[in-house]
């Protein structure tokens, strides 16, 4: 509290007191007739009893496609989980039309991580008044109308603003959901001028559903999600009004140019519905996710469930991370596998196709121990094939480079991990993370196949040890290349110094 006085002598700040009233709500059942429900049921028909079903979403035109689809067929309830929603085109579209859901009687359940949340508090404060309208922000800062106190807040309670909610997750009248590592912003949809990501989702329905719907309730119920009506003493309709009135006008204009790939208004979706029965893949799939208070509590759960599931290898193995920094990762258990004669594949991005260039130089550091150990390591190309560009990029736009946010792990290309988990310090040990283990050598299959075209030299270098030890990219070049890609030399400038700072543990 002495902070907080400090804080106000000091920056006038506003200070949000903590929750005084925190009801409780848990899932509603499913609806007996719905269109998600009748398609669900569909997909479901003649499927082994205990196994659901999936459909890997590859591309970013897709991935907010289905997004919209799921909210516009929704007839009862959306719950929505997510670490970063953008203030941008795709952050908007979608936005506008869950507040449309709610106002036609669904029930929005909306939880996002509040460490770069730039919405307006008195906003959603006063769009949490509406009854099928509420929304959550895990472990918010007591500070919020200053950035000079919100920082000065970060440094003085760092050990709490430290944990973040890096789960995704997007539940549709409790029959359908979508799992992955897309937030909801640009970089995710293909909308993006600068760079859009290379990103995997999957969709998925079945039994599978009640342990998702189980996890969203904790974390909604637990003690780190702040209502947001609380974070504004008084609400405002006309406010909310305005707001509302700019955002439709934004999407509107929107329409024929950077949206004219996305429909910007409510949509029958039956006959994109109806093309899951013939596309979803049945398989047995667990559903894991770390507990809110894992930074308290140690837990690693979910890190062992990965972990155990690469242990079951008998000849394969993909790890595919964007943020790979492996200072706690043994080798011992991958080496033994190995020497069984498990292959061991792991792609990350290359310098030129990071968005965290810290990140990539604490990596590098291991590149020669992953080499050595005699593991297959490839970096992905910022600049790949066009194929590659068809899913990231949506038109109108091409971005300048192209960036690696995928995150899977396949065994024997029938056990595979979909979710929000990168293999890093900040994954493992801080921020809470969920996603699915899918028993399915169909599945498994089609998702190792979507990994073989990355790793194809268009797409992607493999890096090898030459003669005399030194490190070379082998990719599409004429001659394999001696020095890491990168997209210029400021890029390299940074991660040459950014290699030194003492900030692994965080990354």
């Amino acid at each position: 509290m002495s902070s907080c006085i400090s804080l106000l002598a000091l920056s006038a700040c506003k200070v949000i007191e903590p929750a005084t009233d925190r009801p409780e709500s848990h899932a509603l059942t499913a609806p007996a007739s719905s269109p998600l429900r009748q398609t669900a049921t569909l997909v479901q028909r003649g499927t082994a009893k205990g196994k659901s079903n999936f459909l890997i979403i590859n591309s970013a035109h897709e991935a907010l496609l289905w997004r919209l689809a799921l909210v516009d067929s929704a007839t009862t309830a959306i719950d929505i989980q997510t670490f970063l929603w953008g203030s941008d085109f795709s952050g908007e579209l979608l936005f506008d039309r869950i507040i449309k859901a709610a106002e036609r009687g669904v029930r929005i359940r909306l939880l996002v991580d509040d460490i770069w949340l730039k919405g307006n508090d008195q906003n959603l404060a006063s769009l949490s008044q509406h009854p099928s309208f509420k929304i959550r922000l895990y472990n918010p800062s007591r500070v919020r109308n200053s950035t000079i106190g919100q920082a000065f807040y970060f440094i003085t309670n760092y050990r709490k603003m430290n944990r973040r909610m890096h789960n995704k997750t997007f539940i549709a009248d409790g029959v359908m959901s979508i799992q992955g590592g897309r937030n909801i912003g640009d970089h995710y949809f293909g909308l993006d001028k600068t760079y859009n990501f290379r990103d995997l989702d999957v969709i998925a329905t079945g039994p599978v559903l009640k342990s998702i719907k189980r996890d969203f309730d904790i974390f909604w119920n637990s003690s780190d999600a702040y209502p947001a009506e609380q974070l504004a003493e008084s609400h405002s309709v006309k406010v909310i009004s305005n707001s509302l009135r700019k955002l439709r006008k934004d999407v509107k204009s929107e329409a024929s140019h950077n949206l004219s790939s996305y429909p910007t208004q409510h949509q029958p979706w039956q006959s994109k519905l109806s093309t899951l029965t013939s596309k979803m893949i049945p398989g047995k799939a667990v559903f894991i996710s770390d507990l809110p208070d894992k930074y308290e509590t140690s837990d690693t759960g979910i890190v062992e469930s990965v972990s155990k599931m690469l242990l079951k290898a008998k000849k394969e193995i993909f790890i595919v991370s964007p943020y790979f920094i492996p200072y706690q990762l043994s080798f011992d258990n991958l080496i033994r596998l190995q020497e069984k004669g498990v292959t061991v594949r792991i792609l990350v991005p290359s310098l030129g196709a990071n968005n965290h260039t810290p990140a990539h130089s604490h990596y590098r550091k291991y590149r020669k121990k992953i080499l050595k150990a005699g593991f297959h390591l490839h970096e992905y190309n910022s600049q790949p094939s066009q194929q590659q560009r068809n899913l990231c990029d949506v038109d109108p736009v091409r971005s300048k480079w192209i960036g690696m946010h995928l995150k899977t792990f396949i065994v024997d290309r029938r056990y595979s991990f979909i979710g929000s988990l990168n293999l890093d310090p900040r994954a493992m040990n801080i921020n809470t993370e969920a996603g699915l283990i899918i028993d399915s050598p169909q599945l498994g299959e089609k998702l190792a196949s979507h990994i073989d075209e990355i790793l194809k030299p268009e797409n992607s270098w493999e890096i090898i040890l030459d003669e005399k030890g030194r490190m070379t990219w082998k990719g599409n070049e004429a001659k394999p290349l001696r020095r890491q890609p990168a997209r210029g030399g400021m890029q390299r400038f940074i991660d040459s110094i950014a290699r030194w700072l003492p900030i692994e543990k965080e990354l």
